[in-house]
């Protein structure tokens, strides 16, 4: 790793901090310095901060802090709450159905579980839907 990737994952962790104790400016000015070393230095920017900083002001999304997140039709809304800059992202779901048996009883009684896999820019969440007897 070069000393230009191993400062933007530096300053994405730093960026990260000061946004979960609502230092927007300082997490914006963190931001901005790990795009310009990317830039110079003809370096992707790294996943944790690709998608994590709003492509118009530039402050690192935080949900809750900085962004609010909806799902619509198969996408993802990050709306950027110092900005209301809207950045959408698509995702995949799969549905599975897991089933678990209960013991000691005579009869066994089946739960079926119905969970949702949500793939969402390399990450997989798991959601529970619904419980069935």
């Amino acid at each position: 790793m070069s000393v230009a990737a191993e400062r933007i994952e530096r300053l994405t962790a730093l960026a990260r901090e000061a946004a979960t104790t609502e230092a927007i400016d300082v997490s914006r000015r963190y931001v901005r310095l790990a795009r310009r070393i990317a830039e110079r230095h003809r370096l992707a920017l790294p996943s944790s901060l690709a998608r994590n900083h709003c492509t118009n002001c530039d402050v690192y999304l935080l949900p809750g802090v900085t962004v609010r997140v909806r799902v619509h039709r198969g996408r993802l809304i990050y709306t950027c709450l110092e900005c209301k800059h809207i950045h959408r992202y698509p995702y995949e779901w799969q549905r599975f159905v897991l089933t678990l048996a209960s013991h000691g009883s005579s009869q066994r009684h089946r739960f079926s579980l119905i969970w949702i896999r949500l793939r969402v820019s390399g990450s997989t969440y798991y959601e529970y839907i619904k419980r069935l007897g």
